[in-house]
C-alpha cells in the first residue's frame, strides 16, 4: 500500500505539477522521504501514520487536479449536453 502510495503521488505530480501551489511539493517531497524511511523498517504502525499522513497532504492537490479535470472534461459544452 505504501509504494503504491509514492507511485501514485510521484505519477500525479508528473501529470499536474502546474497546479502545485509554492513550496507544496517540497513538503510532499519531505514526506514521501518519511514513508520511504518508514518502508525500509519493520513498524506497521508507523509506516500506515505516515502513508496517511502523505494522503493528507496531497489531498488538496488531488482535489485542484479532478477540478481541473472537470474543468477540462466541460469546457464547450452545454448544460444540455452533460448528463
Amino acid at each position: 500500500e505504501a509504494e503504491r502510495a509514492l507511485h501514485d503521488v510521484a505519477s500525479a505530480i508528473a501529470a499536474g505539477a502546474a497546479l502545485l501551489k509554492p513550496g507544496e511539493e517540497a513538503m510532499i517531497a519531505g514526506q514521501t522521504a518519511r514513508v520511504r524511511e518508514m518502508i525500509a523498517g519493520t513498524n506497521r504502525e508507523r509506516i500506515d501514520h505516515e502513508v496517511h499522513q502523505l494522503n493528507a497532504l496531497v489531498g488538496p492537490f488531488a482535489e485542484r487536479r479532478m477540478n481541473d479535470a472537470i474543468a477540462r472534461a466541460l469546457s464547450g459544452k452545454k448544460v444540455d449536453e452533460v448528463n
